[in-house]
């Protein structure tokens, strides 16, 4: 209990320091607004003249289809808000500024991934979340509560799967110094799960769920939602999830051991 007390001390500490900095740059906070917003628009559009042309898409319809963007863009938002700094990993590394962060009392991967709220976001997080329910409302969307229930669920565990692989692959620095396009790479590659993997070749889609697992973020917990994956897959999400997060510490743990010998 005493632990728990101490870090969420400190992580208030933590979100005052965020506050105060965005406070300083209010103007940026809108200006990213506008743009995310833009961004958003501009894919409603795109999936909107897809459906011009035909009435589903891998067998979803056009409501389900939105329905998977706008909870792809909450979890993205919200990786975003909550662990931002974790991003700046391989520059830390390679200015030597981690040290600051392994020398302290207290969890060095704790600081790293929680230092930097992303305050500026919240805003566009509140619009996408009327927009999720704005999208089952207008297309009369219905669901049986259990699978309503599960849903919701997931979705901490669908976060749990995106940090993890940030976390992997922003640990490479240790050992690469050029990644600092990798947190670009990777958020290409997961903007797939914008749409249903039903439109994707087989093996595609066994790629999608084993080397890199993006059917693990969005795609699995809508796929429920709606009745298009039988519930047992809950409990697969549940297990990968929290296998792949334990992976992703051991491999930070590996790492931090190797650069502490290294710089000793």
């Amino acid at each position: 209990m005493k632990t728990i007390k101490k870090y969420w001390k400190i992580y208030r500490v933590l979100l005052s320091n965020s506050f105060s900095y965005i406070a300083n740059y209010r103007n940026d906070a809108w200006l990213m607004l506008v743009m995310n917003t833009v961004s958003l628009l501009t894919t409603f559009v795109i999936v909107q003249v897809i459906f011009s042309q035909t009435n589903s898409i891998g067998g979803w319809t056009a409501g389900e289809v939105y329905l998977l963007l706008m909870v792809w863009t909450i979890l993205d938002e919200l990786v975003s808000v909550f662990f931002n700094y974790l991003f700046f990993l391989p520059e830390i590394i390679n200015d030597g500024s981690v040290d600051f962060y392994i020398t302290k009392p207290v969890s060095a991967l704790f600081l790293i991934s929680l230092k930097y709220f992303l305050w500026r976001a919240v805003l566009r997080i509140l619009i996408d979340v009327v927009l999720f329910f704005v999208v089952i409302s207008y297309f009369h969307l219905e669901f049986y509560w259990l699978n309503y229930l599960i849903f919701f669920i997931l979705l901490p565990f669908s976060i749990l799967v995106l940090y993890s692989i940030f976390l992997i692959a922003n640990t490479l620095a240790f050992w690469f110094q050029r990644i600092d396009n990798i947190n670009d790479t990777i958020r290409n590659y997961f903007s797939f799960a914008r749409y249903p993997l039903e439109i994707f070749s087989t093996k595609t889609r066994w790629f999608f769920y084993s080397f890199f697992p993006l059917a693990f973020t969005s795609y699995i917990p809508v796929a429920i939602l709606l009745k298009r994956l039988p519930i047992y897959w809950a409990a697969i999400m549940t297990v990968f999830s929290l296998t792949i997060f334990s992976l992703a510490i051991l491999f930070w743990r590996y790492a931090l051991k190797r650069y502490s010998s290294a710089s000793s």
